[in-house]
């Protein structure tokens, strides 16, 4: 929130928790088990791009499921990453705090990655 303008969220938490991660391209493609996490979206608006409002995200994000005991993290980018509500995150964005890109497949014009981070 900035003086009451929309910044952006993220919603992340135990993959489980997001039941339709397994029909997404990219996130369909993990494991489902105990101690996966993911970032199931990352929505930071047009205007407050740029500023490092999605890398607190990610990094808060990660604090959370390391207190949680999870012992991997997921995040699934579109590459090229889109502009407007599509946008996940980009690659670059998750690459700078730690993750790797593991797997991906097509998801229309996109290509949809699973990117992971080890925490344990």
């Amino acid at each position: 929130d900035d003086d009451g303008a929309f910044l952006g969220w993220i919603a992340a938490g135990p993959k489980a928790n997001f039941p339709y991660l397994a029909q997404r391209p990219g996130s369909r493609m993990g494991p489902q088990g105990d101690g996966v996490w993911s970032i199931a979206c990352l929505a930071m608006a047009l205007s407050h791009r740029g500023r490092g409002y999605s890398t607190e995200a990610v990094r808060l994000a990660i604090i959370e499921a390391k207190a949680a005991g999870a012992k991997t993290l997921e995040a699934y980018p579109l590459e090229p990453a889109p502009d407007g509500s599509g946008y996940r995150g980009s690659r670059e964005l998750y690459e700078k705090a730690g993750f790797k890109a593991v797997e991906g497949e097509p998801s229309g014009e996109l290509h949809a990655l699973r990117m992971e981070l080890t925490l344990a």
